[in-house]
């Protein structure tokens, strides 16, 4: 009897965590996360959930550090690939991706290579790949990925079907949007917008404009099912009611268009900076590394 009780309290502070974690949470999900791992130290989900939260702040080397250490774990060495992943160094997370699923046949494993083929522009590779994923396996976030890759490749591969795709009305506004982008539907269009609130003084169709401009020349954040830039702009909306600093922007796979965007927490270094105090009506001033560089160091 007391052993169902302890595995009850385990699985309910892991659970906790989860849930921190989903929220947005992560140093306070990571602290709680370091107390279980102190009190579970063979416990490799932990460890590996420890990992996975380093890497959403961005500390990807620390992460690839602990996973060195770990690689005899599936659940650490996915994530060892997905840091691989996150870093460009797409040969050795291709290989570690493929280890696993010939070990395990998770269908996640696939669609995280598949990320990768479509990235790299490798469509028929791609496509092979994904006629190995039973479908029914699938949990209902990955159904989504595989439901936006598949017309992410296929309208490349049978450029010819883009016609027959467009009229299938069944599928959601971001299917739709991979195969006929309409800037207008992006403009109106709103995620979540019980759970992710901008300021009263945003206003988000010159907020749009400004976001196409800024992304032009930028590097991506990361990817999956699309391209994401993270934009720093203070107290530009909030998060389940929280006030956070930062929009996370969602671009069509290898290219620019923008399909969504809401605020987000972020914790990484890696944003580009909006040059602006939205509470201000002062025009709005981008600086790149050069000139933010020159303007530090007093270079004209």
């Amino acid at each position: 009897m007391r052993y169902n009780i302890d595995v009850i309290i385990k699985k309910n502070k892991f659970e906790s965590i989860i849930r921190l974690k989903n929220l947005g949470k992560y140093r306070l999900a990571k602290e709680e996360l370091i107390k279980f791992i102190n009190q579970y130290p063979d416990d490799m989900y932990a460890t590996s959930l420890y990992i996975n939260l380093l890497i959403l702040e961005g500390n990807l080397n620390e992460a690839l550090n602990l996973c060195m250490n770990n690689l005899d774990s599936d659940s650490i060495k996915f994530q060892y690939a997905i840091i691989n992943k996150g870093l460009g160094n797409n040969e050795e997370a291709k290989k570690t991706f493929i280890e696993i699923y010939e070990k395990i046949h998770e269908p996640h494993i696939l669609v995280e290579l598949i990320f990768i083929l479509v990235k790299e522009k490798k469509f028929y590779e791609a496509q092979q790949c994904m006629l190995r994923i039973d479908d029914d396996k699938l949990k209902s976030k990955d159904k989504f990925k595989i439901s936006i890759l598949k017309r992410t490749i296929y309208s490349q591969i049978f450029p010819e079907l883009k016609d027959i795709l467009k009229e299938d009305k069944n599928y959601g506004y971001y299917e739709q949007q991979v195969i006929d982008y309409d800037e207008k539907k992006a403009r109106n269009f709103s995620i979540n917008p019980d759970k992710y609130t901008f300021s009263s003084n945003i206003d988000k169709n010159k907020l749009f404009d400004e976001i196409k401009e800024l992304i032009k020349t930028a590097d991506i954040n990361e990817y999956n099912s699309f391209d994401n830039y993270i934009i720093h702009i203070p107290n530009v909306g909030t998060v389940n009611g929280e006030q956070v600093d930062y929009i996370c922007v969602n671009t069509i796979m290898n290219t620019k268009n923008i399909v969504g965007f809401i605020p987000c927490h972020y914790y990484g270094k890696n944003a580009i900076e909006y040059c602006k105090d939205i509470n201000s009506e002062k025009e709005y001033k981008y600086e790149n590394r050069i000139d933010k560089f020159n303007k530090k160091y007093g270079f004209n």
